[in-house]
């Protein structure tokens, strides 16, 4: 997600038709762009998983590491390829492509596993490969805005 563009979703339409709720509310407000609504159909106690990072818990961690990720492309197309569904959650296979906010090409695969409780997402493990997390966009750390805001005065 990024502010002055939009993830293109074309073509995840018949992807997201298969997944339930709430994964598929959690992925239109990602194709939207909405951090807010990413939210939305979170546990309280979410447990957020990405390659490169420690676990993340509750929805002030996950929607500070939303807002991050606004930042960090110029240009992103998401593509939703796969998903597999249980009584217990899904696993969603995805590819994005794109430029990074620093104009580096960027390209990664995955899978995000979702864990539903009590009718909401209750963890979300995203599986890829992390050297593009660490080698071409900046490290996420918990307050970055606050962390921004002080460089930018000083």
């Amino acid at each position: 997600m990024c502010p002055e563009h939009d993830p293109d979703a074309t073509g995840n339409e018949s992807v997201l038709a298969r997944m339930a709720e709430p994964i598929a509310g959690f992925y239109d407000a990602f194709l939207s762009g909405d951090a807010e609504a990413m939210v939305e159909p979170l546990h309280p106690l979410v447990r957020l998983r990405f390659p490169s990072y420690p676990t993340l818990v509750g929805i002030a961690a996950a929607l500070d590491f939303f807002r991050f990720q606004e930042t960090l492309f110029s240009a992103i197309t998401f593509e939703l390829l796969d998903v597999l569904v249980d009584e217990a959650g899904a696993a969603v296979v995805w590819r994005e492509t794109g430029v990074t906010a620093a104009g580096i090409d960027w390209t990664a695969d995955g899978a995000d596993v979702f864990t539903i409780a009590d009718g909401l997402i209750f963890a979300i493990h995203v599986g890829g490969d992390g050297r593009g997390l660490v080698t071409d966009l900046p490290r996420y750390r918990p307050g970055w805005q606050t962390l921004a805001q002080k460089e930018e005065s000083s």
